[in-house]
C-alpha cells in the first residue's frame, strides 16, 4: 500500500485523527501492514513484545487461558482497535494471544515508535489512557461477575 494511501486510511482511525499529514505519513512509513487470515494469529500469550497492531478492517479475539491451560476467548475488538499496548507501556510479555476473527488487516507499529508517538502527542496519549481504562473498567465488571458466580456456587 502506497504512503499517502496509507496515510489516508490512518486518518480514519480516531486514535490517529488529530495527527497532520506529515506525521501521518511518518507513521505509514515507519509502520507495515499485515493481512491475517481467519483464526491466524497476531501474537500468543508470553510472546515478546515488539509491536502494537491498529485493526484497520476486520475483528480480533483476545484469547486467555484457564488455570489448566485452555484457551479463553477474553474479548473481541473491532476495526480501528488498538491492541497491545500494555505490552508495549509495561515492557513485559503479551498478557494475551490475539486471533482474527475472519479477514484480518492491520498495522503494525513498532514498540519505539508507538511510545515516541504518545510522548509527543498529547491527544493520541490521552485517546490511548482512554482506551486502557475502559479495558480496565470491562476488566473489573467482568471479576466482579465471575467473584458473584463463584459466591452462587459456594452458597448452594
Amino acid at each position: 500500500m502506497a504512503v499517502f494511501k496509507e496515510a489516508l486510511q490512518l486518518q480514519q482511525v480516531p486514535l490517529f485523527s488529530g495527527l497532520d499529514s506529515k506525521q501521518l505519513k511518518l507513521l505509514a512509513f515507519t509502520c507495515e501492514v499485515f493481512d491475517f487470515a481467519d483464526q491466524d494469529y497476531l501474537f500468543h500469550q508470553g510472546d515478546a513484545s515488539d509491536c502494537v497492531y491498529v485493526i484497520l478492517n476486520g475483528m480480533v479475539e483476545i484469547i486467555g487461558s484457564d488455570a489448566d491451560g485452555k484457551p479463553v476467548l477474553l474479548a473481541t475488538s473491532p476495526e480501528n482497535s488498538l491492541i497491545g499496548e500494555m505490552a508495549a507501556l509495561g515492557g513485559g510479555d503479551r498478557t494475551a494471544g490475539v486471533k482474527a476473527r475472519g479477514a484480518v488487516t492491520a498495522l503494525s507499529i513498532p514498540n519505539h515508535r508507538f511510545l515516541e508517538l504518545i510522548t509527543g502527542n498529547p491527544q493520541v496519549a490521552l485517546h490511548v489512557m482512554q482506551n486502557l481504562t475502559a479495558k480496565l473498567a470491562e476488566t473489573s465488571r467482568h471479576a466482579a461477575d465471575l467473584q458473584s458466580r463463584l459466591d452462587r456456587l459456594a452458597d448452594e
